[in-house]
C-alpha cells in the first residue's frame, strides 16, 4: 500500500499523483499518451467506442469530471490499461484520445460519499502495434474485465454501445477517415468479416435440422397414435355381440364389452387383450 492514502471524500482509497488504484491494493501509473494525430501515421486503424455505465463518483470519475465532460488523466490511464489488457498488449502502446464524459438527462450526481451516477464515456483509441484480428464482442469482455479490476469500477455496470472501426484516407479527398470493414486474422491471412463466423452458420443449421426432425418424429408418432384409436373394431356374426332389435347381424351391430373396452378405454384391440 504504498502511496496509498485514504480519501475522505470517497471515504476509499487513493493512489498518490495520476495513479489508479486497483483492487489488490496496487497503484497503476499512467504512462505519457501521444495525441492521436501524434501517432496517426503509425497508429492504424482508430476505433470510436461508446460505453454506458452505472459507477459510483471517485477520484478517477469526479462529479467535477462529469460537469466538464472531460476524463481526468487517472481515467485515460485506466482506459489505455484496459484496451491494452483487451488486446494483451502493453498499455505503453495504446493510445488513447478524445475521451468524454455526458451524464444521461434526469441523472444526477451526489459529491459524497459515494454518489452513484449514470453517464456516457466515449473515446477512441488505436494501437501502435498490429491489431490483426479485432472482435468487438471479445474486446467488450476483456476491457470490462479489466476495467472492474480498478476499485473505481469494481461495483460499476458496463456496457458498450458502440464500436466504429476507422481507417485513414490516402486520397485527397476532403475525407480524412472511413469505417474500416476488412482486417486479418493474426498470422492466418484470413479476411475480417462482419458477419458470424463459419463454425457459428454451421451450428445453427446443425440445430435447425435436428429441431426439424424432432418436430417430424412428433407428428408422426401424433398421428399414429390418432390412426390406432379412429380404427374401428371389426366385430362379426362369430364374436360377442348384442344384436340389435330386428336380431339381424348387420353394420349396426353393437360390439360386446370386452370389445368396447379394449377399443375405447385402451388403444389397442380386442385381440392384443
Amino acid at each position: 500500500c504504498a502511496g496509498v492514502s485514504c480519501n475522505a471524500r470517497y471515504r476509499r482509497c487513493e493512489c498518490a499523483g495520476d495513479a489508479a488504484l486497483r483492487m489488490h491494493g496496487a497503484c497503476v501509473s499512467p504512462e505519457s499518451n501521444a495525441s492521436l494525430a501524434e501517432a496517426a501515421s503509425s497508429c492504424t486503424p482508430s476505433f470510436d467506442v461508446l460505453f454506458n455505465m452505472a459507477v459510483s463518483t471517485s477520484p478517477e470519475i469526479s462529479p467535477e469530471d462529469i460537469s466538464s465532460g472531460n476524463a481526468s488523466v487517472r481515467l485515460v490511464g485506466v482506459l489505455r490499461t484496459s484496451v491494452g489488457a483487451a488486446f494483451q498488449q502493453s498499455s505503453a502502446s495504446i493510445v488513447v484520445d478524445k475521451a468524454t464524459l455526458s451524464r444521461l438527462p434526469g441523472s444526477e450526481v451526489v459529491p459524497s460519499p459515494r454518489g452513484l451516477a449514470q453517464i456516457d464515456m466515449a473515446f477512441t483509441f488505436c494501437s501502435l502495434e498490429t491489431l490483426g484480428w479485432v472482435d468487438a464482442e471479445g474486446f467488450e469482455v476483456g476491457f470490462r474485465a479489466h476495467l472492474q479490476s480498478f476499485a473505481a469500477f469494481h461495483q460499476s455496470t458496463v456496457r458498450m454501445l458502440s464500436f466504429q472501426p476507422w481507417e485513414p484516407v490516402d486520397d485527397d479527398s476532403d475525407v480524412g477517415h472511413r469505417p474500416w470493414t476488412v482486417g486479418t486474422r493474426a498470422d492466418s491471412g484470413g479476411d475480417m468479416a462482419s458477419g458470424p463466423s463459419a463454425d457459428v452458420v454451421v451450428a445453427i443449421f446443425v440445430s435447425v435440422c435436428a429441431a426439424i426432425a424432432l418436430l417430424a418424429a412428433a407428428i408422426f408418432c401424433c398421428w399414429l397414435r390418432r390412426r390406432r384409436r379412429l380404427q374401428k373394431v371389426k366385430v362379426g356374426c362369430d364374436d360377442e355381440i348384442v344384436p340389435v332389435a330386428s336380431g339381424e347381424c348387420d353394420d349396426e351391430a353393437v360390439p360386446g364389452v370386452d370389445a368396447v373396452l379394449a377399443h375405447v378405454a385402451c388403444a389397442f384391440c380386442p385381440e392384443d387383450m
